[in-house]
């Protein structure tokens, strides 16, 4: 590969600049499975001491992190279709 203009490597600025953006979509997504995994858990706890605000407030939880993680799909989708149509 030729050298870009500052000297270094583009096919290796492309790559670690896709990268930069990977972690944040892992950490929304550890977000997303630590917040539907404490709404299962208030769930489980209100249905086991007959709380019924607790459990509603669990599964309002579980809906929530289901929601955002759909978005991060169609967010991650939206660029691929995006990626797929910009010219070479």
């Amino acid at each position: 590969m030729a050298p870009s203009a500052a000297g270094t490597n583009a096919a290796y600025d492309e790559i670690t600049s896709d990268q930069k953006g990977a972690p944040v979509a892992l950490d929304d997504k550890a977000k997303n499975q630590a917040k539907d995994a404490k709404g299962k858990a208030k769930e489980a706890t209100g249905a086991a001491t007959g709380n019924r605000s607790m459990k509603a407030e669990g599964r309002d939880e579980q809906g929530q992190a289901k929601a955002k993680e759909a978005g991060r799909h169609t967010k991650e989708a939206a660029k691929n279709v995006k990626d797929s149509v910009k010219p070479s």
